[in-house]
């Protein structure tokens, strides 16, 4: 079962690991898209057991993008997730990462989808 969260925006440049911006400001920047993230990961069942997750950020135009960095700059929708009881923990042990995918679509940008699929335990 797939759970799915949609953000209508992008992480703020703030967020981005390179940017090496004042934890205030990254604090501040990051609060809408928790905001939004916490809303919706309270109205989804409760993942107890390890998850993997795909993030795709929906974009206006083509260019190079860092995955790895977009993907860093998730971490406080990330931490929330936790927060709410969505995730039991945010460890390698709880969650892993599918590759991060980019969509170009002009109409349904600025967006960022996260997909949750629980991993079944296999049982014999």
């Amino acid at each position: 079962m797939i759970q799915t969260i949609e953000i209508p925006m992008l992480p703020p440049r703030a967020l981005n690991p390179n940017g090496r911006a004042h934890w205030a400001a990254k604090r501040k920047a990051a609060e809408p898209m928790k905001q939004v993230a916490a809303l919706q990961g309270k109205q989804l069942r409760p993942i107890s057991g390890p998850a993997t997750v795909t993030v795709t950020f929906i974009v206006a135009q083509n260019r190079r993008r860092d995955g790895d960095n977009w993907l860093a700059s998730m971490k406080p929708v990330m931490d929330v997730l936790v927060h709410t009881g969505l995730f039991t923990d945010d460890d390698s042990r709880h969650i892993s990462y599918a590759p991060v995918r980019f969509e170009v679509d002009k109409h349904r940008a600025p967006m960022t989808v996260l997909e949750i699929s629980e991993e079944q335990i296999a049982t014999t």
